[in-house]
């Protein structure tokens, strides 16, 4: 139950709190297979001082050459792509007042020597996760994670200076459910699946070497409640979030 108010509390905090911004491009770093999300690339400094993620999809027949593009490259193996949206208030889009906006489809980054691919047309099907940065917050190490279709990821909720933003593809979340024996060699834990309705929900990584970034094989949970392990590693940024 605390957990699914933190989650309420998170997508709720931002749009409730947050004041109309200026104009700016917010790139978005763009991942997912089976369903496509965006994530705001976020600073601590408005008006980027937002952590967002949207389920979105594309429409138009003349976005079409850039979608295209886009899944071919995908097809190959390319794993970044950014899209940097018309000027816009993010604060709108936060609280569903924009479902719906125009940008420019990049693979790689598009601040860093990305390739335009050509423009396309986002549509916002899901507020997955909204909250408003605050630098004087005490970092725990928390996941948020979330999925559906068989493919999960987790994100580090970025929770005060300096820390980083980072996206992982996971493993489906599960349990450990272990049997007890008398004999020298017992049988290894069954992993039992996490139902996909209790997602969202965030875990904590274990600090043990300090707060750091995740790698592939690591587990991100608790292991007598919720684990997930680490498949890969999608984006990490440190440098915008350092100061």
């Amino acid at each position: 139950m605390k957990i699914k108010v933190l989650i309420t509390t998170l997508l709720l905090a931002a749009a409730t709190a947050a004041k109309a911004d200026s104009l700016s491009t917010h790139g978005m770093f763009i991942f997912g297979d089976k369903v496509t999300y965006a994530s705001h690339l976020p600073m601590f400094h408005g008006p980027h001082n937002y952590q967002l993620i949207l389920k979105v999809g594309c429409a138009g027949v003349a976005i079409s050459k850039a979608v295209e593009s886009y899944k071919a490259l995908k097809f190959e193996g390319h794993s970044v792509f950014t899209i940097a949206p018309e000027l816009m208030d993010l604060t709108d889009v936060m609280s569903g007042l924009k479902t719906q906006f125009s940008a420019k489809l990049y693979q790689g980054h598009f601040e860093k020597g990305g390739k335009e691919l050509g423009s396309v047309v986002v549509n916002v099907q899901k507020i997955v996760l909204s909250t408003t940065l605050n630098p004087n917050s005490q970092e725990q190490n928390k996941y948020f994670v979330f999925g559906e279709g068989d493919e999960y990821f987790g994100v580090h909720l970025i929770q005060g200076k300096p820390s980083y933003d980072t996206i992982v593809k996971l493993s489906k979340p599960y349990s450990l459910e272990s049997y007890p024996c008398r004999t020298r060699r017992c049988e290894e834990s069954t992993k039992i699946p996490v139902s996909d309705e209790k997602l969202p929900m965030i875990l904590t990584k274990s600090i043990v070497d300090g707060n750091v970034a995740p790698m592939t094989g690591d587990q991100i949970g608790i292991f007598d409640s919720v684990l997930t392990d680490v498949l890969n590693v999608l984006y990490f940024e440190q440098g915008e979030l350092s100061h």
